[in-house]
């Protein structure tokens, strides 16, 4: 999302907001839930970044909040991510965010 901030508020569920730099190394780990979970619940992006959750419960239910109106054509897609047909690819990306942990 060019030129956007985002905030994103875990409802119920868990996950991880990962952010990368622009050659896909990752910058930041996020490691969210709902108010209760004693996690993060509300993060707030406020520079356009590639980022992805890696979702760990069941259903993830969050809100997002981002500048609007949302047009796909203004979302741009990490050059170095997997293709959304890739299903080997798409797998090798997950075990790469589970298992990452800061240098």
């Amino acid at each position: 999302h060019e030129n956007k901030s985002e905030s994103i508020f875990v409802i119920a569920g868990e996950c991880d907001y990962f952010v990368f730099d622009d050659i896909g190394n990752i910058v930041e780990r996020i490691e969210m839930g709902s108010y209760n979970s004693g996690k993060t619940f509300f993060f707030r992006q406020r520079h356009s970044v590639y980022h992805s959750l890696l979702i760990h419960s069941p259903e993830l239910i969050f809100f997002e909040i981002t500048k609007g109106p949302f047009v796909r054509e203004d979302t741009l897609e990490a050059p170095w991510a997997p293709s959304a047909t890739a299903r080997i690819e798409i797998d090798e990306f997950h075990d790469r965010l589970e298992n990452w942990k800061v240098d």
